[in-house]
């Protein structure tokens, strides 16, 4: 287990080193990011657009900050269930309102990692690890997410 956690850190930390930070890469990654998660979620020709990103863009980057307030990590210790990590605020606003829209509750978390905010996008605060190992595999099981477990104490 300790490995598993070392080697997906070292490969995040890896994939950031490596030129994340690129602004025009993250714009393209994010726009292919949300166009993979609209396909999973619809049934639509696939020569059909599947997503409006210019929804996202002009709605949520043009209102107000103090609208647009992030849901904040429930309080206490546990395992939390991780769908998806952004650079991009505006992004991460945009994955909330998807996975509400799916029936969960997510809120986010922020880190800075070389002197960079990410915008973790968490769903729960499970006491036991199997509990949230059930959600990661509903999750798997209906959207293709690649959610991944954290233990934390908030």
């Amino acid at each position: 287990m300790k490995i598993d956690k070392a080697l997906i850190i070292l490969t995040v930390a890896a994939f950031i080193v490596s030129g994340c930070s690129d602004k025009q890469k993250d714009s393209e990654q994010i726009q292919q990011d949300m166009t993979d998660i609209a396909a999973e979620t619809a049934m639509v020709d696939a020569s059909e657009p599947v997503l409006d990103t210019s929804m996202m863009e002009d709605d949520y980057e043009a209102a107000d900050e103090a609208a647009l307030e992030m849901p904040r990590a429930p309080q206490g210790d546990g395992y939390v269930v991780q769908v998806s990590s952004a650079t991009d605020q505006s992004y991460a606003y945009y994955l909330v309102d998807l996975w509400k829209e799916r029936g969960y509750e997510p809120y986010v978390t922020t880190i800075t990692f070389n002197d960079e905010p990410y915008f973790r996008v968490r769903i729960g605060l499970f006491e036991a690890h199997s509990e949230a190992k059930k959600l990661v595999a509903e999750l798997e099981d209906k959207y293709s997410a690649n959610a991944w477990i954290d233990q934390v104490s908030y």
